[in-house]
């Protein structure tokens, strides 16, 4: 919720920005598998940046605070 709360205030252009809710599906495990392999964390949320995988709630939150979240959104044009 925290993710999704932070992510929700920032000035995204529209179509952007997209949410997963993998709870709502019967493959929540087979998912989470999934993203094991590919961060090695089974944890959610967990956030990307194209094919970059930036982490948890608590990274997330860390970048923000250090202006680098914004930076990085930016640099890829995700902003309005």
């Amino acid at each position: 919720m925290r993710t999704q709360e932070l992510l929700s205030q920032l000035p995204f252009k529209q179509e952007v920005l997209e949410f997963v809710d993998i709870i709502a599906t019967s493959d929540t495990s087979k998912i989470q598998g999934y993203l094991q392999q590919l961060t090695g964390a089974r944890t959610v949320p967990q956030i990307f940046i194209h094919k970059d995988c930036l982490g948890g709630c608590t990274d997330l939150m860390e970048m923000h605070q250090s202006g680098e979240l914004l930076k990085q959104l930016k640099q890829i044009g995700a902003l309005q």
